[in-house]
């Protein structure tokens, strides 16, 4: 797997040890695979990856997966962010004046993240009782992010200039959809 490293300033009085950043060349990488490879053959892969990283003080990583999924079996955390929005096409010139330069990921989605929590009280175990009980208490995205759903082009109109101060009504803008923010749930289970 070809990646950069990167030496990281690290301040620590009287330490000579050298830290290190890996990450992937531009464009798509990780392990170079076959598409038949077992998922155990890519999780034996990455830990030996993570025991050269350990070996060779490479604290943090940033891998561009290419597109046969060679990402199965990564013991890292997986954000996905390249998730392409499609809309209607207006002219060049409105696309281009509305396109902010140096911005890679102009026509991205939002990446999806959220936190779910959850606390199980479960009964008292009692020989006598004829069922088993407990309560389940959970709040669903608990940081109340406006993930997207959906992603749709349409005019910008007078209302939308309260929340968007710089838009130009009549043009076209994106509007995104979200479904569920932050919900609370209680629930109560029995076995019989």
């Amino acid at each position: 797997m070809p990646i950069y490293l990167n030496k990281i300033k690290v301040e620590k009085q009287n330490s000579t040890e050298e830290f290190y950043n890996a990450t992937s060349p531009y464009g798509f990488s990780g392990p170079l695979i076959k598409l038949k490879t077992s998922f155990s053959e890519l999780q034996l892969f990455w830990r030996e990856v993570d025991n050269w990283y350990e070996s060779n003080h490479v604290i943090t990583e940033f891998v561009r997966f290419n597109l046969n999924k060679n990402y199965k079996g990564y013991s890292g955390h997986l954000l996905s962010t390249l998730n392409t929005v499609m809309g209607k096409l207006t002219t060049f010139n409105e696309i281009w004046d509305n396109f902010k330069p140096k911005v890679r990921n102009n026509y991205r989605t939002p990446a999806y993240h959220r936190a779910d929590i959850g606390v199980t009280l479960k009964s008292r175990e009692n020989p006598n009782k004829r069922y088993k009980s407990n309560w389940n208490f959970s709040i669903y995205n608990l940081y109340n992010r406006d993930n997207p759903y959906a992603i749709y082009f349409r005019e910008i109109i007078a209302d939308d200039l309260e929340k968007n101060p710089g838009a130009i009504e009549g043009n076209t803008a994106a509007f995104q959809t979200t479904l569920f923010r932050m919900i609370p749930a209680v629930t109560w289970n029995f076995e019989f």
